[in-house]
């Protein structure tokens, strides 16, 4: 991890969102900077950091992150309207909506503009489910591959719809079952939510603030958190914080998520410039676990984008988090869904499992030797592997 680029990013998101003093240090590699904020999603945030502290950018790496910045704003306002007209249709047809992500975290910005959106994600009833579909059809959208055991994808025009029954995914532990349960009563609370002049139906404040962070627990195990949905939630938390004891602290005790949220704040007092006082609630966390929360933050990127803690949660089973099981179950357990995934037949015979567990490092070896797919270390996987073990238990998900 470069730790004196990844500094200086962090300090221009800080004086992006907060407007902080200026940096006396002159020394920047651009590239590595511009390179590593769009992996983490935060390129418009940076660039308007840079330019609030009044330091020089090379001219020709000037100009192709104005026009990243430029288009990326164009495609907001793109997804802007299609939002507005897909979620009055549904109005029209009585169907109950809340925007998740997206849109619904990036009002909580100072400039919400410059939040990247990279499409919309809504959330109706299971029941309501194939009319929402019909509906999108109706209105020109088409099926896209684009699709989860959640929700599934629709594309029209360069925008893309994805359309959840469900928030996410969830283990089948207690805790699993009881965020479940929470979020299926999500369409029940609905509030209206605005940015750059339009409104949307949002999740109500202890709703919002389950969202966002099991959309972070996903993407632990899917690849990493990035920057983006850390500065998400940080936000959120800022504009939140004063009323975040007595509303959402119990909601996610309940589920076994109050660590990760304290966990989550915490590192962005100690790395985003979040003010401490917003959230009082979070003091107990200890500065290594922070630092263990922020390497797994730039290792990932947004949706996995730096593509350097794709097999981080090696040794830990998402599908069980929350019932304590060593590393060699979780770790067999993940290959065992892996082999499932990858060839369905083997659930019939399990005894060929075995074979399969030579077999799929086997095939990974021999695509990275013909450049099929990125090479990795293997000491480099097991020790960013151990790290993500390490930083799950001290994070206690679904632990109730």
């Amino acid at each position: 991890m470069n730790v004196e680029t990844n500094d200086k990013i962090l300090f221009f998101l800080q004086t992006a969102l907060w407007n902080t003093s200026c940096t006396t240090d002159t020394s920047f590699d651009w590239h590595q900077i511009a390179k590593i904020a769009k992996e983490q999603g935060v390129a418009s945030f940076v660039y308007d950091g840079a330019r609030r502290a009044e330091i020089s950018i090379p001219g020709e790496i000037c100009q192709q992150w104005k026009n990243h910045v430029t288009a990326s704003m164009f495609q907001n306002e793109r997804l802007l309207i299609a939002q507005r007209d897909v979620v009055r249709i549904f109005k029209q047809a009585n169907i109950p909506v809340a925007v998740l992500k997206g849109s619904s975290s990036a009002r909580y910005y100072p400039q919400p503009e410059l939040r990247a959106l990279g499409d919309i994600d809504l959330l109706v009833r299971n029941s309501d489910m194939n009319a929402a579909k019909a509906l999108l059809l109706q209105e020109g959208y088409a099926m896209s591959d684009d699709n989860h055991d959640f929700h599934s994808g629709f594309t029209k025009s360069g925008v893309l719809i994805e359309l959840h029954e469900q928030v996410t995914s969830f283990p089948d532990t207690p805790g699993g079952k009881l965020a479940k349960e929470a979020t299926e009563k999500f369409l029940d609370h609905i509030e209206t939510g605005t940015m750059c002049g339009y409104e949307f139906p949002v999740l109500n404040r202890s709703n919002q603030a389950l969202s966002l962070l099991l959309h972070m627990v996903r993407h632990m195990f899917e690849g990493g958190i990035g920057l983006r949905q850390l500065c998400d939630w940080m936000v959120f938390v800022a504009t939140e914080g004063s009323r975040f004891a007595d509303d959402v602290c119990p909601v996610l005790k309940q589920c076994g998520l109050l660590t990760f949220a304290e966990v989550s704040a915490k590192t962005c007092v100690q790395y985003l410039g979040l003010d401490p006082a917003c959230c009082l609630w979070c003091n107990s966390v200890d500065e290594h676990t922070c630092e263990l929360f922020m390497d797994s933050v730039f290792s990932g990127g947004n949706m996995g984008s730096a593509n350097t803690a794709a097999m981080g949660s090696l040794f830990t089973d998402e599908k069980s988090m929350g019932d304590n099981k060593s590393s060699a179950i979780s770790f067999v357990r993940k290959i065992n869904r892996r082999v499932y995934r990858s060839f369905p037949f083997v659930k019939r015979v399990k005894l060929l499992l075995p074979i399969f567990w030579v077999y799929l490092p086997i095939r990974y070896f021999v695509r990275s030797v013909l450049g099929l797919r990125p090479r990795k270390s293997l000491t480099k996987v097991v020790g960013t592997a151990k790290k993500q073990r390490a930083l799950f238990e001290e994070l206690h998900l679904f632990e109730i």
